[in-house]
C-alpha cells in the first residue's frame, strides 16, 4: 500500500458514520457494484467496509496498484 493508498483509506474511514462502520465492519458477504442497471462487478468479502473502501481507493488514487477510475465511474 502506497503512502497516498493508506492516506485515503484513513481519510474515507474517519468520514464514514459509525452508524456504517458497525453495520458493515466485519460483515461476510458477496456483493455486486452495478452501473445504469447493470451488473458490473460481482465479489466477496470478510469485510465489506474495507472492501468497500478499497474499491472506492482503486477508483479515486492514481497511486493505487489496482487503479481504474473507468470501472468505477
Amino acid at each position: 500500500m502506497t503512502t497516498a493508498e493508506y492516506n485515503m483509506r484513513e481519510e474515507l474511514y474517519a468520514k464514514a458514520p459509525e452508524s456504517i462502520k458497525q453495520e458493515y465492519e466485519g460483515l461476510v458477504g458477496i456483493y455486486a457494484i452495478m452501473l445504469d442497471d447493470e451488473i458490473v462487478y460481482v465479489g466477496k468479502s470478510k469485510n465489506m467496509f474495507n472492501r468497500w473502501t478499497a474499491h472506492q481507493i482503486n477508483a479515486m488514487c492514481p497511486e493505487a496498484r489496482d487503479y481504474n477510475k473507468s470501472k468505477y465511474v
